[in-house]
């Protein structure tokens, strides 16, 4: 069972990744519900900043010690999330 941080937690993450690379990644894993691999198969392509929304087309995973891309699972994990 997944357990969700709470608004404290969600802020301190934030704090702690303030001034590093992966700070928009945080930001879209507390605030949009996408997963790891979701997240890191985004494209700038997949981003619609005039709606504040992206659409999750793909997902990437580690096999064998190389990076792949591939559709999501299920028709329900190929969708659009708000990000604003």
């Amino acid at each position: 069972e997944m357990k969700a941080w709470s608004v404290l937690e969600a802020q301190k993450a934030e704090k702690i990744f303030e001034d590093t690379p992966i700070k928009l990644h945080v930001a879209l894993a507390l605030y949009t519900g996408l997963r790891k691999g979701e997240i890191c198969a985004l494209r700038w392509s997949d981003f619609d900043f005039t709606n504040a929304t992206c659409v999750v087309k793909r997902t990437a995973q580690r096999v064998s010690r190389k990076l792949i891309f591939k559709e999501p699972k299920s028709e329900k994990s190929n969708r659009r999330s708000l990000f604003c």
